[in-house]
């Protein structure tokens, strides 16, 4: 079975765009005082989740409606600071070491989608 290579370099993005933002939100998070295997698996799980979403959405406009790529994607940055924030909250609930879960949110959505910009404009 043969793959459609639009299909291929899509699935390559997605995977890259979670790779990379794994490779930068999770040594962030150690710096920011997160603590133990199972609080980088929560990190990375969190990432898991909303990461493919963002990417998803970003690629759809992208091809449907350029025009509108950049609102939609600072639009769906700026909400998936909030909704990673309440993860890693509900994670400190349950007892695991999450020190500020917003801020902690906020710096690294900051650190990797600069990081992806900075790597895009080198392309």
């Amino acid at each position: 079975m043969r793959i459609d290579p639009g299909i291929l370099n899509i699935l390559k993005g997605f995977g890259m765009s979670l790779l990379l933002t794994l490779a930068i939100e999770l040594p962030v998070a150690a710096v920011m005082k997160t603590r133990g295997w199972t609080e980088f698996l929560i990190a990375a799980l969190v990432n898991i989740l909303t990461n493919p979403l963002v990417v998803l959405i970003v690629y759809f406009t992208m091809f449907r409606f350029p025009a509108w790529r950049w609102p939609v994607e600072i639009a769906l940055e700026i909400l998936v600071i909030p909704a990673e924030g309440l993860l890693y909250r509900a994670a400190k609930k349950s007892g695991y070491s999450f020190p500020k879960p917003f801020l902690l949110a906020l710096v690294c959505n900051l650190s990797s989608y600069g990081f992806g910009l900075i790597l895009n404009a080198l392309r």
